[in-house]
């Protein structure tokens, strides 16, 4: 492992430990944020491996990440439940 490998993994570890303090519903953010790395790390490897497959999953994450998106503003008050 390099050096800059470890400095970003507690820098992450860090901001984990913050977020986790400060918001109101952690676990659900921590998810939300994990779903939009993986997101970002399977666009990655599609362009470096060129394999269409891996975008499905990048899609999966993406959907996946937007509806805790839509729970987490639900939970927090600042998006309003229409009357459905």
């Amino acid at each position: 492992m390099s050096r800059w490998t470890i400095y970003y993994a507690i820098g992450g570890i860090i901001f984990l430990a913050v977020i986790w303090c400060l918001v109101p519903n952690p676990e659900l953010l921590v998810s939300i944020l994990v779903r939009f790395l993986l997101l970002g790390l399977l666009c990655l490897f599609q362009f470096r491996f060129r394999e269409w497959k891996i975008l499905f999953l990048a899609a999966m994450f993406l959907l996946m990440a937007l509806r805790q998106v839509l729970t987490f503003l639900i939970w927090t008050n600042e998006l309003q439940r229409g009357p459905l």
